[in-house]
Order: C-alpha cells, then sequence, then structure tokens
C-alpha cells in the first residue's frame, strides 16, 4: 500500500545542517586558524565520529531488530552491490579525468561512504517523520547500509593507505 508522505523541508534542513554543516564549518575554521590544533585533532575526531555512528546504527538496529531480520535478505546484496558500483564509478570518474591517484582514491571513498548516519538520523526525527509512520524498513536499509560503509570503506581505505605512497604496511592510525 503507498501511502502519501510529507516531510517537513525546514525541520530537514536544520537537522541537515547541525549535522554536517555546524561540524564543517567548524572544521574549516579551526583548520584555517589554527591549523596546529587542527592537525592535533584529526585522529581524535576520526575515532569519535566512528563511535558516534556505530552507535546511531546499533541504536537504530536494536530498536528494529525484528525488521532487520525481516529484511535483510531483501537489502543485503543490493547494498554490496549498490556501494562497489559507487566505489568504482568514484575511482573511474577520476580515471578518466585524469586525475592523480591519490585524488582518485579520495574520490572513490567519499562516492562510496554516502551518508547512511544522516539517514538514520532523518529518519528517526518525528518532526521529519511522525512516530505513527512505520519506517522500519527504511531505517533497515539505512542501518545495513551504514554498517557496510563502515565495513567497506574502512576495509578499502586501509588498504590503499597501508600499500600506496611509500607508506608502510601497518602504521596507519584511525
Amino acid at each position: 500500500m503507498v501511502r502519501p508522505l510529507e516531510i517537513d523541508t525546514v525541520q530537514m534542513f536544520r537537522t541537515v545542517f547541525l549535522i554536517l554543516g555546524i561540524p564543517l564549518i567548524l572544521g574549516i575554521l579551526i583548520n584555517t586558524r589554527f591549523p596546529g590544533l587542527a592537525a592535533k585533532l584529526v585522529v581524535p575526531i576520526k575515532r569519535l565520529s566512528i563511535i558516534i555512528f556505530s552507535g546511531i546504527v546499533i541504536l537504530a538496529l536494536s530498536n528494529n531488530f525484528s525488521y532487520f531480520l525481516q529484511a535483510i535478505r531483501f537489502v543485503f546484496f543490493i547494498v554490496l552491490i549498490q556501494n562497489a558500483l559507487a566505489f568504482a564509478t568514484g575511482y573511474g570518474l577520476g580515471s578518466l579525468f585524469k586525475i592523480s591517484p591519490k585524488d582518485r582514491k579520495t574520490i572513490s571513498i567519499e562516492t562510496g561512504m554516502q551518508n547512511s548516519g544522516l539517514a538514520l538520523v532523518l529518519i528517526f526525527n518525528p518532526k521529519i517523520f511522525p512516530p505513527e509512520m512505520e519506517l522500519g524498513g527504511m531505517a533497515i536499509i539505512a542501518a545495513w547500509w551504514g554498517i557496510w560503509h563502515i565495513i567497506a570503506g574502512l576495509a578499502l581505505a586501509g588498504y590503499w593507505s597501508n600499500f600506496s605512497f611509500g607508506l608502510r604496511p601497518g602504521k596507519v592510525k584511525l
């Protein structure tokens, strides 16, 4: 059954701005004005972001585990295939436009790592999607996307950073 969906665009903009805009602006300002501090914060911020994102995914899964068990067989391979295509497209387009190998890898990671954490926050924001709407399927897709993107993105970034640009294996810190 198809139901109409009304989204509060102002509330969605606020949520996206709080989650993406403010950290981006702060990061640019700190990096521009205090590069030494920014360099010291890179590793702790990476670790904190992975912990926060993992927490969001775990919370979403734990609150919707029965949906997960029902839906995972339908979305498992779709997410893997889409993600592999996104990584390959990012790298391939970088190659097509003769971008440096380092930048190709960055484009590939950015293309492959869609913001499923943001999707989960939007899905569970009651001001955007009222609680009476049953959004378990959307949450499962976003949660599985989040889990897989963490696994695939970290694995690919780790592989490339360990075996590229003269770095020795095992010397990469997250």
